[in-house]
């Protein structure tokens, strides 16, 4: 085997590995990529959320050089539908182009699938690249775990791309993996301030004196009950009558619950309480 043998192969690695930076830069070319995202809860078949489209012709030295991002997506809590669009330049689109050749497409489909959980909601996102005359498509089917799989970093990496490149800020955190860093002014709905806490609620009372039992209905108070003024009704929604401190104590060993004045045994043991 000639000794130069290994050294073409070695380089014939290399010269893969920059095939997109050194080949496909400097020759004319053109790439659309398209994302659809639907979602919804199981059992139902859901809505159209969001379409995305990155659009690039690539002609050096030429005024052909052209390239656009875009996304339109419905809100969740107003469903209105709003559009991110921006015209990007050479090194952006090119950027893109390599981030697209990173995950394979269109030469193969991309090694990632979604993660199975047990929320209650999905999420499908359908990919499709044309480069010049090749195409292919993809769909991932997940829940909010997002999707794992050989390339799902380098898909996350370019769907963290085009929104930060577009200015779009909806995409699931679970979809894009982090935080969308983005120099593009977006409106952001005004968010209403938290509702004031409510005030603390009384502890409960300990006296011997407080009642565990509804005088009126004998419904159980249990360690619910409030320090007695007269005021507070009974948890019964039947009655509301108000809680008094006007019980019998239980006598039996190891009891001593209370009960109302009209019973005639103990609601916690069942002893007797006719012997007062």
């Amino acid at each position: 085997m000639p000794s130069c043998f290994p050294a073409a192969v070695a380089l014939l690695g290399c010269r893969s590995r920059f095939t997109f930076d050194l080949m496909t830069a400097t020759k004319p070319f053109s790439l659309e990529l398209t994302i659809q995202e639907s979602s919804g809860w199981l059992g139902r078949v859901g809505h159209q959320t969001m379409v995305g489209r990155f659009c690039m012709l690539h002609a050096p030295g030429s005024t052909l050089d052209d390239a656009v991002v875009a996304f339109v997506a419905k809100d969740a809590q107003t469903s209105h539908w709003s559009s991110h669009e921006r015209s990007l330049t050479s090194e952006q689109a090119l950027e893109v182009a390599s981030l697209v050749d990173a995950i394979g497409m269109p030469a193969r489909t991309p090694d990632v699938s979604g993660v199975f959980d047990t929320s209650d909601g999905w999420v499908n996102l359908l990919f499709r690249v044309k480069k010049d005359q090749l195409t292919n498509s993809f769909e991932i089917g997940m829940q909010s775990s997002g999707f794992e799989g050989a390339d799902a970093d380098a898909l996350r990496n370019l769907l963290r791309t085009l929104c930060s490149l577009s200015g779009y800020q909806g995409m699931h955190r679970f979809v894009v993996g982090s935080e969308i860093a983005t120099d593009v002014a977006v409106e952001v709905a005004a968010v209403p301030p938290p509702p004031l806490p409510l005030p603390p609620r009384p502890e409960a009372a300990t006296d011997a004196s407080a009642p565990k039992f509804c005088s009126h209905c004998g419904h159980g108070v249990g360690d619910r009950s409030y320090p007695e003024d007269g005021g507070v009704p009974c948890w019964n929604p039947d009655c509301q009558q108000p809680l008094l401190p006007q019980h019998v104590t239980c006598q039996q060993k190891r009891c001593g619950h209370s009960a109302p004045l009209a019973a005639t045994f103990c609601w916690h043991c069942g002893a007797d309480l006719r012997q007062r």
